[in-house]
């Protein structure tokens, strides 16, 4: 038999975290050697940079370099030219739900992320600091309510240290600063 559901039993929960780049290259060339698809190395390089240790990029990323290949209906293995149409593919599919995700945001979280993303390393890494005197703040204790609801409630920031945190998409933080520098009016204004 199976396993019987349990309700007297504590519910947990595990956070499973990103992949690491052995996995990610391992996740694309086993996936198409299972099929009987090559890749080649850069390629392969171009993808997991791409991915970032993401599941949904492997995925995504995975698919439309995939779809690019077929395309263009060749038995060779999947090349670096197939990746980079294949990324143009996935990019307006990460840049649709990026917008969707962030136009659900209170205008103080948006405000926040915006701020966040123009002082992100490229690991997505930042101070909070920053995010103050980017804003024109006085004091890091007006971010609270924000950076709570953004770790807590939306999941898209993380703590990394003392007074660092991390934006927790790849990509996140190139595509606020394209929004922030090509479309001013959807950004809301400092408070």
């Amino acid at each position: 038999g199976g396993q019987n559901f349990r309700p007297d039993l504590p519910a947990s929960s595990q956070e499973l975290g990103g992949l690491n780049r052995s996995e990610t290259r391992l996740g694309i060339v086993g996936a198409l050697n299972s099929v009987g698809i090559l890749i080649d190395d850069d390629a392969v390089d171009a993808l997991v940079d791409l991915i970032r240790g993401y599941p949904w990029f492997l995925q995504l990323y995975g698919q439309e370099t995939w779809r690019a290949w077929r395309r263009r209906a060749v038995t060779g293995p999947i090349t670096i030219d197939d990746v980079r149409h294949g990324e143009r593919a996935a990019r307006t599919t990460v840049d649709r739900a990026f917008r969707e995700r962030f136009s659900r945001l209170p205008p103080s979280a948006q405000t926040f992320l915006i701020a966040a993303a123009q002082n992100a390393d490229a690991a997505g890494q930042f101070r909070i600091g920053e995010v103050v005197e980017t804003l024109g703040l006085r004091d890091q204790r007006q971010l609270s309510p924000a950076r709570a609801d953004l770790i807590n409630h939306h999941q898209l920031i993380v703590p990394v240290g003392s007074g660092r945190l991390r934006l927790v998409l790849p990509h996140f933080a190139d595509w606020l600063r394209r929004v922030a520098a090509t479309e001013p009016h959807a950004v809301p204004p400092t408070q």
